[in-house]
């Protein structure tokens, strides 16, 4: 993660270590959209009873004073070389509420292609531009005919 530590840092500023932004493009309907993720090695059940808690709380706070859905990236650790991410709901980490995870590949299919998670926003999405977040893109064409 790029520039994530310090008074200027996109942390710092925003809550976040990065930003996902999908482009998402039918021959009906085209839609952008971003999303807020604050990354966490380790699982965060591991994290409830720890001082990293506020800390998370806090970054989530900052996110959701720019968009209503911030996420949580946990990263497991698989092997000595491997880290699966998995997305979960930062307003349910924040509530106390019981969450539910999903690998990052299940969760662009469920709830980005899909269109129910990121925030749309023109305002929103022109800061998420302009900001110093490293980005994860996701260009979709269904418009594309296959042979």
């Amino acid at each position: 993660i790029v520039n994530d530590r310090g008074r200027n840092s996109a942390e710092s500023q925003y809550g976040a270590d990065l930003a996902i932004m999908a482009f998402i493009k039918s021959p009906e309907l085209e839609i952008s959209k971003a999303i807020l993720v604050q990354v966490k090695r380790g699982k965060l059940d591991n994290l409830l009873d720890n001082p990293v808690t506020r800390e998370v709380c806090t970054q989530i706070e900052k996110m959701k004073k720019l968009t209503a859905a911030p996420k949580i990236m946990e990263l497991q650790q698989e092997s000595e070389s491997l880290r699966i991410p998995y997305m979960i709901s930062g307003n349910k980490f924040l509530n106390g509420d019981n969450f539910s995870r999903q690998r990052l590949d299940t969760y662009f299919t469920a709830r980005v292609l899909t269109t129910f998670d990121g925030n749309t926003n023109p305002n929103f999405l022109a800061t998420v531009k302009k900001s110093n977040l490293p980005r994860v893109y996701v260009h979709v064409d269904l418009s594309l005919k296959r042979k």
